[in-house]
């Protein structure tokens, strides 16, 4: 009788909920793995197709998956956004920044250019005086100096000449630098789907003029890679905003560095890629100095997705 009436007394357990700072750690990190994957099956494919023509079939399925619920929550406004000039530079800027870094990763290691990108911070700690007037601090601009240095450190000038692929990937994360400064600026307007589902299509409709000259027979292979990128790149938008709509932008910024240790993982078992350690280095450099302006300044605000190009 006292053990059954213990047990009535006891009070049912609710389950316990995980907290909206973990969940959003989480998302970033699984977001920014899956980026690595879709990149590095961009990389697979650029062995077979040309550049253009991946990154065109991977923009039209993003926009495929994107643009039907932007549609259903705003409406007419994600083809005719009201700060429609603003949009257009975006999308362009962003699709030119798209082009450039599958190009580089098509001649150099995943994780070689995915560090080289991740500069974004440091030119975007540049210019938002400018763009955003947003003040930024002398030892941010130290951090800037000492960032770029270990983009040096990955590139390696020397007296024989850069490799191109290299530039193609600092193109890349200058280009996403800026679209992340204007996605600041369109912030205070427009909403975000918007912004991307109006990226998206301007992409996939500007890369369609390049097919005449690009276009390769795809085989049944081929199209379900570029099935699968795309759908894992849509996944990763949405994993990573969902995760900045829960949880604090300043302490989910640094994380989204954890990518290039996913890029590393993802290299070596596509392609048997591992950077070396001077390349360890430089990424450190590249990291530390991100990290830093990130957690000590507004700057880390400036976008919720990261380098998911």
């Amino acid at each position: 009788m006292s053990q059954n009436s213990s047990r009535g007394n006891q009070q049912p357990t609710s389950p316990r909920r995980i907290s909206p700072l973990y969940l959003g750690v989480v998302l970033v990190v699984v977001g920014f793995s899956l980026a690595s994957v879709s990149d590095g099956i961009s990389k697979l494919l650029t062995t077979g197709l040309p550049v253009l023509l991946v990154v065109w079939g991977r923009l039209v399925v993003n926009a495929a998956l994107l643009v039907p619920t932007s549609l259903i929550r705003h409406g007419h406004k994600t083809f005719v956004p009201d700060r429609f000039g603003l949009q257009f530079f975006r999308a362009a800027m962003l699709t030119v920044s798209i082009v450039a870094f599958i190009w580089a990763l098509s001649g150099m290691p995943l994780a070689d250019a995915l560090a080289i990108v991740f500069a974004y911070p440091l030119v975007i700690t540049m210019f938002s005086p400018m763009v955003l007037g947003e003040p930024s601090h002398k030892s941010h601009w130290l951090a800037v100096i000492v960032g770029f240095a270990g983009v040096l450190v990955v590139i390696r000038p020397g007296f024989n000449s850069v490799d191109y692929h290299a530039l193609l990937a600092l193109l890349a994360g200058a280009g996403y630098a800026g679209t992340l400064l204007i996605t600041r600026l369109l912030s205070r307007t427009e909403p975000p789907l918007v912004t991307l589902s109006f990226s998206l299509l301007f992409g996939a409709l500007a890369l369609s003029f390049s097919l005449p000259w690009v276009w390769q027979t795809i085989t049944v292979d081929q199209l379900g890679l570029l099935l699968l990128s795309g759908i894992i790149s849509a996944a990763v938008h949405l994993l990573i905003n969902h995760a900045y709509t829960i949880a604090p932008a300043a302490t989910l910024a640094p994380i989204g560095y954890s990518e290039i240790i996913a890029a590393t993982a993802v290299g070596f078992v596509l392609f048997g890629d591992f950077p070396d350690i001077v390349t360890w280095v430089g990424i450190a450099i590249i990291t530390a100095s991100g990290i830093y302006i990130a957690t000590t300044s507004s700057s880390s605000r400036v976008d919720p997705a990261g380098p998911t190009l």
